[in-house]
């Protein structure tokens, strides 16, 4: 009796083992592991659509973090894009600063000198014509000025600012020749000149019509002035006037490039009212001429100062040969004495 109970104990006890074991493994199984206690479907306990959705929620909060690093690291991107873009255009406006500098200072020097050169003969046509372009720039400005407050177009304040220059330019042949200033109020549309009054009236309306109007009025006064300088270049002999309309008038094809420029950005045209067709399809073609005049001076001094430079060396290599055969003879005659 005792044998047989010792037995149903002993059966027991590994019974009891077993399933602790087995229930252990369960437990600890690897899917247990994978979806249970430690896993991505904590508290599934083996359910199959209890996973899938644990899974699927676990994806989603590693895609949401990744998408959320990505956005990071493109926002970054887009920092030091910003950044260099912006450092660049510092630079570029810097550069363009300075060449305007260069240029004001240019323009300084060569009035100055133009007021400081010889008195040159000067018929009355001569002083009829000056004292009339003179004005005539006032109306290319006042009409521009006028146009760019309608519309806005930075076209119009840029070449308002060249015709301003162009104005002191004229005023500078007036002072320095002794001639009045036909311009007795700087105020925009005021003139002494009848005929450039009802001028400005007439294109300031046509001018506010449209844009592209706007435009063709701009086109329209670069052709009268290209045709009106070079009338008077031909007709006088006086060096001061050539040389002064000539500037002015490689201006002129600039600003009637630049109007062209803006029209066929618009879907509109420009057809020569003053100048010959065959003229103006060589001014729109053509490139900056006062650009071209200055780089070609500059390369004239840069030339002219490598080549003093040469010769200095060359003289200064000479005066040292000369010095050592100066030596070469004293010591020569030392010892023939």
């Amino acid at each position: 009796m005792k044998k047989e109970n010792k037995k149903i104990a002993i059966t027991l006890a590994s019974a009891a083992i077993v399933f602790t074991a087995t229930g252990s493994a369960l437990a600890f199984s690897p899917d247990t592991l994978a979806y249970g206690h430690g896993g991505y479907g904590q508290g599934c306990q083996g359910d199959a659509t209890c996973r899938a959705e644990k899974q699927m929620q676990r994806g989603d909060q590693e895609g949401y973090g990744y998408g959320r690093m990505m956005q990071g690291e493109q926002r970054g991107q887009e920092y030091g894009r910003g950044m260099q873009a912006g450092h660049g255009h510092e630079q570029r406006q810097g550069m363009r600063d300075q060449r305007q500098k260069e240029r004001e200072a240019r323009r300084a020097q060569e009035l100055e000198v133009l007021k400081n050169s010889p008195l040159l003969p000067m018929t009355e046509e001569d002083k009829e014509t000056l004292i009339f372009m003179h004005e005539e720039e006032k109306l290319a400005r006042d009409v521009y000025l006028t146009l760019y407050q309608k519309w806005g177009a930075n076209v119009f304040s840029k070449i308002a600012d060249s015709e301003q220059r162009h104005i002191e330019a004229t005023k500078a042949l007036l002072d320095k020749y002794g001639l009045e200033d036909p311009i007795k109020d700087d105020a925009v549309g005021v003139f002494t000149n009848e005929q450039l009054k009802e001028m400005y009236n007439e294109l300031v309306q046509k001018g506010s019509a449209s844009l592209v109007e706007a435009l063709k009025v701009g086109a329209y006064i670069e052709d009268l002035d290209i045709r009106d300088l070079e009338q008077a270049i031909a007709a006088t002999n006086n060096g001061d006037i050539k040389k002064v309309y000539s500037k002015l008038r490689n201006a002129s094809e600039n600003h009637m490039r630049s109007f062209y420029k803006e029209l066929k950005a618009n879907g509109a045209d420009y057809k020569a009212q003053f100048i010959s067709q065959e003229r103006l399809e060589e001014v729109l073609a053509g490139e900056n001429k006062n650009r071209l005049e200055h780089q070609g001076q500059m390369q004239g001094a840069n030339e002219y100062q490598g080549g003093r430079a040469h010769n200095n060396y060359q003289a200064q290599k000479s005066a040292e040969q000369m010095g050592f055969f100066a030596k070469l003879m004293s010591w020569l005659k030392f010892w023939s004495w």
